[in-house]
């Protein structure tokens, strides 16, 4: 059996609850395409997710030969 890392799993699993929450967006803007005035929907992307859920510090280059 291979192990897996735990942060591939948690990063699988944000992806599918993303997936998930993106199909009740776009199945309400299905059921509702023919309501007059009806504004489609949609959720962020999932880049723009993980880019907030980085939080934390972050690593700076202050040279291209380092990290400070």
């Amino acid at each position: 059996m291979t192990a897996v890392r735990p942060d591939l799993l948690q990063l699988t699993e944000r992806r599918m609850a993303w997936l998930e929450a993106r199909q009740r967006v776009l199945a309400g803007n299905i059921a509702n395409a023919d309501t007059p005035g009806y504004q489609p929907r949609d959720v962020r992307s999932f880049a723009s997710v993980l880019a907030g859920a980085a939080g934390g510090p972050r690593m700076a280059a202050t040279n291209s030969r380092n990290l400070a």
